[in-house]
C-alpha cells in the first residue's frame, strides 16, 4: 500500500537488514559486528552520522559509511571474508596494487601500523581536475578469516589535521562478542528492557527480546532519534519508533486526543490500499499517557514488501512516540510483543 511502501523505500539502508550483522548506538558509543564471527569493532560516536549501509545478499558482506558535519571527516567499513588476502598486511598491500580508480597521482604515501590495523594514508591533491587535497587513510584489520577494510577521509586537508585520522584509529576498540552471543541463544525470547539515551529528555526503557538487534540513528542538533528494531536473522519485521518532545513545551502535545488524532490520520493515509473494508482504531491500556494504533494489511503488495502493518502513537511522560511495525505473518508473535510494548513504554531521568 501507498504508506508501507513509501517507509519501505525511506528506511530501505535500514530495514533491508544483512543476515548477519549489527550496528548499534548506545551512550555515545557505535558499535559494529558480525554474527560470523565472536568480535566486533567500538568508537565514540561523536557527531558521526550514519549516512550510508549495504549488505550482500548472502549476508556475508556489509558496508557502512559515516559522516562527520563538524570535523568534515568520512568513515567507511567494509566488514566481509577475507578471500583476497590472509592478513591485515597483506590486506594494505593488495588494496595498493588496485586502488579506488577515482584515486590518481597519490602523494606522501607512508605505510604503518595502528592499533591492530595495517594502515596507509596518501594525500590526493585532484579528483577528476578539480583541486580537492584528500586525505586518506585506508586500514586493514582480518581476524578470524574475516576482514575488516576501514577508509578515512577528509576534503581541503590541512597541515596539522593528521591527529584527527590517528586519533580516530585509536579510538576504536575491540569487543568480545562471544559471551552476548551465547547469552543470546540460550533464551532469545526473554523479553528484557533496553534503554535508549535521548539527548535532554532521559532514558526511554523498551521491553524487547534480548535476542532483537537494535540501532539509533540520531540526526545533528540533538533533533528526536529514530530506534530501530528487528531480528538478528533474517527480515521478518522492522519495528521504528521516533520519540518527539515538544520543543516550546506546548500543552496537549501528547495528550490523548492528539495520539488518537494521529492513529486516524494513519488510518486514512492507509486506507486506499487496505486489504480491508474498514480500519479501526484500537486504544491500548496504559497506567500512564495514551495509546492507539491501527492495523492494515496490503491487499497488493509487491515482491519483498511487508504484506502488513501497525502503525500508532504512545504517550510517554513527555514524550510522543511514532510507532510502525512492519512484519510479514499475520499471526507473528512480533505483533503481540508490540503491542504490549504501547503498554508498558516508559521513561526515566
Amino acid at each position: 500500500m501507498r504508506r508501507i511502501r513509501l517507509i519501505t523505500v525511506l528506511t530501505f539502508l535500514v530495514i533491508s537488514v544483512p543476515v548477519h550483522a549489527d550496528l548499534s548506538q548506545e551512550n555515545g558509543v557505535i558499535a559494529i559486528s558480525s554474527r560470523a564471527v565472536n568480535w566486533g569493532l567500538q568508537f565514540p560516536a561523536g557527531d558521526l552520522q550514519l549516512k550510508m549501509q549495504r549488505h550482500s545478499p548472502d549476508g556475508n558482506d556489509h558496508y557502512y559509511h559515516l559522516s562527520s558535519s563538524k570535523s568534515g571527516l568520512d568513515a567507511s567499513f567494509y566488514i566481509e571474508p577475507a578471500q583476497k588476502c590472509v592478513s591485515s598486511k597483506d590486506c594494505r598491500d593488495s588494496y595498493l596494487k588496485l586502488p579506488n580508480p577515482l584515486i590518481v597521482n597519490p602523494q606522501k604515501i607512508n605505510n604503518f601500523e595502528l592499533n591492530k590495523f595495517a594502515l596507509v594514508e596518501f594525500l590526493v591533491p585532484e579528483i577528476k581536475g578539480m583541486r580537492v587535497d584528500q586525505m586518506n587513510f585506508s586500514g586493514h584489520y582480518v581476524k578470524d578469516g574475516y576482514w575488516v577494510d576501514m577508509h578515512l577521509s577528509k576534503l581541503n586537508y590541512q597541515p596539522g589535521e593528521r591527529n584527527l585520522f590517528t586519533n580516530f584509529v585509536q579510538s576504536i576498540s575491540w569487543k568480545d562478542m562471544s559471551a552476548a552471543n551465547k547469552t543470546i541463544e540460550k533464551d532469545p525470547g526473554l523479553i528484557t528492557p533496553r534503554e535508549f539515551k535521548l539527548p535532554g529528555h532521559g532514558i526511554l526503557i523498551l521491553d524487547v527480546p534480548r535476542s532483537w538487534a537494535h540501532s539509533m540513528r540520531q540526526p545533528p542538533d540533538n533533533l528526536p532519534p529514530t530506534i530501530i528494531l528487528r531480528p538478528r536473522t533474517g527480515d521478518e519485521f522492522s519495528l521504528l519508533l521516533t520519540p518527539i518532545w515538544s520543543a516550546k513545551n506546548q500543552n496537549g502535545f501528547n495528550s490523548r486526543a492528539k495520539i488518537k488524532d494521529m492513529a486516524y490520520v494513519s488510518a486514512q493515509t492507509l486506507a486506499g490500499q487496505a486489504a480491508e473494508k474498514d480500519l479501526i482504531i484500537e486504544e491500548i491500556p496504559r497506567e500512564k499517557g495514551s495509546a492507539f494504533y491501527v492495523f492494515a494489511t496490503d491487499k497488493a503488495p509487491r515482491p519483498q514488501e511487508y504484506p502488513y502493518i501497525i502503525q500508532g502513537a504512545i504517550g510517554v511522560d513527555d514524550l510522543l512516540i511514532t510507532t510502525t511495525l512492519l512484519y510479514r505473518k499475520k499471526d507473528s508473535e512480533v505483533a503481540d510483543i508490540v503491542l504490549n510494548l504501547f503498554s508498558t513504554a516508559r521513561k526515566k531521568d
